[in-house]
């Protein structure tokens, strides 16, 4: 019940801040910040790599 909960909690903060952004042109910094949390990176893979 109580991730139910945060889940909607966390979906109506999504929507403001979506919101709060339509219309607008530029994505700076402040804006991107906002709206990503976290950004996670893996090993690369090129196709010179067997």
């Amino acid at each position: 019940m109580k991730q139910q909960e945060q889940k909607k909690t966390d979906v109506r903060k999504f929507i403001f801040v979506v919101k709060k952004y339509t219309g607008m042109t530029p994505l700076d910094a402040t804006i991107l910040r906002e709206f990503v949390e976290q950004i996670r990176v893996s090993n690369t893979y090129t196709s010179d790599e067997q």
